[in-house]
This record gives C-alpha cells, sequence and structure tokens, in this order.
C-alpha cells in the first residue's frame, strides 16, 4: 500500500462552537460582523489523508459546509483519544482540578501551504467581488516567485466585501513538506500572516454564515487553476530565521534611503514587495499623513523600473501599478494614526478643585498624620 502524502488535521468543536464567522444585517448601518465564539477548549480530532492538489482541493470544499470545525498543522500525538473531547496542546498541563492533561499536537512538516492575507489594497479597475480571477492572480503575484503560475484552493473569508480591501486564503500544494520556521522564513516579505505556521493554531476554512442579509460575495470559493499543481519550493536556509527577527520595518534603524536600495534581486536586494512596503511606511512615518505623495509615486517608479529582476513581461508594470494602492492605504493608516495622537486623552478621575497652597497643606497634613503613626507604631514595638 502506497503510504500517504500528507494529511489535513481536522478539530471540531465537541460543544458545537461555530469555527467561522457571523454576519448580521444591521437596520441603521453596516452589518456587523461577529467574531469567532470564545469558550470552545474541547475537540474531536480527525486526519484526512490527501495525496495531491486535487485532493487537497476536495477536502478544502468540503470543509466549507462545516460551521463547527477548523484545520490545524501539527500532528496528532499518539495515545489522543481522537472521538472523545480533547483540548487543543502542544504542552502537558494541570487541570482546574490538578490532575494531568497530556498533550494531543506536535509540529509536523506539511506539503500543504495555507496562505492567509487581509486588507490587501485592491488595485484600480479590478471588482474584488466579481473579478476573482484578476483579484487571485492579483494576489499571487504579491508572494514569492515559485508560487507565480501554481494551481491554488482560494476562498474570501467572513470580511470580504463587507470590510474595505481583499480578504482572501489561499491553499497551495507543495513538492516537499515544509516546516514551520521554513514558512516563516520564506514569506516573511510577503504580505500574509505569518502567525498560521504554528502547530496549534487554528485555520478556518468554514464559508461564513450570513443573517438577514444574502452574501455579498458571488463566488466563496474555488480552484484558480496554474500552469502546475505544485509549488517547486526552493532551499530555505535556517540561517534565515535569525535575519526574520531583524527584518526591516520603519522605526528599527532603516529609512527610507535604506529601503529604496533593497528594491530589486542585486546582490544585496530583498525584491520587490518587501522593500516597497517598508519604503513607503518610512516615508510616512518620517514626514506624516500630509507628505508629499507626487514625489515619492514619482521616486519609487524609478526605483522599480531601474532594479534588477528575471521575474518575467509585465512583472515590472505590475509593481508600478500596486503603488497607488499601497500609497494609499500606507497614507490612511499614518494620518488615523496622527488623529488618535491629537486626541485629548480624558481623565478616568474627577478633575481636583482648589489651588496649589491648598494642595500643599493637605499633603503637609496627611505627611504629618503618617510619621505620628510610625512614631507610635515604633515606641509600642520597643515596649
Amino acid at each position: 500500500m502506497t503510504p500517504t502524502a500528507d494529511q489535513i488535521v481536522v478539530l471540531t468543536s465537541t460543544l458545537q462552537k461555530l469555527a467561522t464567522k457571523r454576519v448580521v444585517a444591521s437596520r441603521n448601518g453596516p452589518p456587523v460582523i461577529e467574531d469567532y465564539p470564545r469558550g470552545s477548549t474541547h475537540f474531536r480530532f480527525e486526519e484526512w489523508p490527501v495525496a495531491s492538489f486535487d485532493e487537497m482541493a476536495a477536502a478544502l470544499a468540503t470543509l466549507q459546509t462545516q460551521a463547527y470545525s477548523f484545520v490545524v498543522r501539527g500532528r496528532i500525538l499518539e495515545g489522543t483519544e481522537r472521538q472523545r473531547a480533547q483540548q487543543r496542546l502542544l504542552h502537558a498541563r494541570r487541570g482546574k482540578n490538578g490532575n494531568l492533561v497530556l498533550a494531543t499536537l506536535a509540529a509536523q512538516a506539511r506539503r500543504w501551504i495555507a496562505i492567509d492575507l487581509d486588507s490587501i489594497p485592491c488595485p484600480t479597475g479590478i471588482d474584488p467581488l466579481y473579478d476573482v480571477d484578476a483579484v487571485v492572480e492579483y494576489v499571487i503575484s504579491l508572494l514569492p516567485d515559485a508560487f507565480h503560475g501554481a494551481s491554488c484552493f482560494w476562498y474570501f473569508t467572513g470580511s470580504h466585501g463587507i470590510k474595505p480591501g481583499i480578504r482572501l486564503r489561499l491553499w497551495f500544494w507543495a513538492d516537499r513538506p515544509l516546516e514551520d520556521w521554513e514558512l516563516k522564513v520564506w514569506l516573511r516579505d510577503s504580505p500574509v500572516d505569518l502567525s498560521l505556521y504554528s502547530p496549534a493554531q487554528p485555520i478556518y476554512v468554514a464559508r461564513p454564515i450570513f443573517v438577514g442579509m444574502p452574501d455579498p460575495v458571488p463566488h466563496r470559493y474555488g480552484i484558480w487553476p496554474g500552469y502546475s499543481d505544485t509549488v517547486e519550493v526552493p532551499a530555505i536556509e535556517k540561517l534565515q530565521a535569525r535575519a526574520a527577527s531583524s527584518s526591516s520595518t520603519p522605526g528599527s534603524g532603516g529609512g527610507y534611503d535604506v529601503y529604496r536600495e533593497q528594491i530589486g534581486d542585486h546582490a544585496g536586494g530583498r525584491g520587490f514587495h518587501g522593500p516597497l512596503k517598508n519604503a513607503i511606511g518610512a516615508y510616512f512615518g518620517a514626514h506624516g499623513g500630509g507628505a508629499d505623495v507626487e514625489w515619492l509615486r514619482a521616486d519609487l517608479e524609478a526605483a522599480i523600473r531601474a532594479a534588477e529582476h528575471n521575474r518575467g513581461a509585465g512583472y515590472v508594470e505590475r509593481r508600478v501599478a500596486d503603488l497607488d494602492p499601497w500609497i494609499a492605504w500606507t497614507r490612511e493608516r499614518e494620518q488615523e494614526r496622527a488623529d488618535v495622537k491629537s486626541r485629548p486623552i480624558e481623565p478616568t478621575y474627577p478633575a481636583p478643585m482648589g489651588s496649589v497652597e491648598e494642595a500643599r497643606a493637605v499633603l503637609a497634613a496627611n505627611v504629618r498624620e503618617f510619621a505620628n503613626e510610625a512614631r507610635s507604631y515604633w515606641s509600642c514595638s520597643n515596649q
């Protein structure tokens, strides 16, 4: 019998706690998005065998309808009673009654790669609800080159179509199993949520539930067919994991000029997405939300066009087209931060009334009272 290439580990709440978001219609405003319910601590554990991209996609399509289930990257430890209520634990610990609760999950390399992208600015000319292929293709272009042209299973999250930006999850099939640390190193400069790459981290798959309103997204999930169903993973050196912790971010010692020099595939370059994102953030961080946008865009476009790369025809134009939504989004966030800083902070207690002289008199009286009590205590304790 041929061994299974991989598994998808599915956890299902034994208390029927939802593992998806509810979106509730509101009469006087936008829909209310209810977050994942808290309190679901016990689950049934299952392994779904998958040996190819098609089998992975079929499993994910089934999970779209299972509102109480989610996926984790870890493997189920031997001894775990899978069909009984078990906790999602990486380490054994003492329960409330002092009893020992055993670990149920451990790290495991996986051939499937789940990627979570949230609040990605949508380029002008692409309808985020109806131009699904264009949305998916654009988001894939923000990932490392190995993902470009690879098939993926995609699904929009519950906030897509309700909140601004692209909110999407992609699943790929790799040519070899990848450890959590490898994915964190490889994807560190991409606009993805790296917290997914942990053995016990929930990866939500079920489609959202809409209450009192229809789903605004006409196509919630599907397959984007590429040239290949397999991502060819490059060599990933573990030493790079240390570099990830010191990755350049605005305010960490780098500045606009430093990040601009990193744009491209030249020696010392860091590609395109990460340096561009950091350069834009550093620029507005230094000059504020009212800084000269036209100069910034022109300077970064010049840097993109002058940068070395071997990414094929059209890549440079796509990166130039990214500039407007990236700049607009970053500028808006900087303006929001400035607004918050400028707001007066209300006191959490009534402001004192009276003069400074009165306050000094009260303070002096309190000090004398404290000193008298201290002397009295010392005198009694030495009798």
